[in-house]
């Protein structure tokens, strides 16, 4: 779970919105309304960083994403 992630869209259709959620920081996961519980809220979702293609991702994009992140992957 540490380096692991999930890619969440949080997007319209139209916009394509996506981020890269830490597994750590899934509580509980609804298989029967397909759903995923986290650790955060909306806003802190929505004011994290953009996820980009996968083919794009470089040594700064990890670096971004980690610092964002680490609140929720720290103990």
């Amino acid at each position: 779970v540490d380096s692991s992630h999930i890619v969440v869209d949080i997007g319209f259709w139209i916009l394509d919105k996506k981020r890269l959620i830490p597994a750590g920081a899934i509580t509980r996961v609804d298989h029967e309304n397909e759903q995923i519980v986290l650790s955060m809220s909306k806003d802190e979702i929505r004011h994290a960083p953009d996820h980009v293609d996968e083919s794009h991702i470089d040594d700064a994009y990890r670096e971004l994403h980690a610092g964002y992140y680490r609140p929720w992957t720290t103990a």
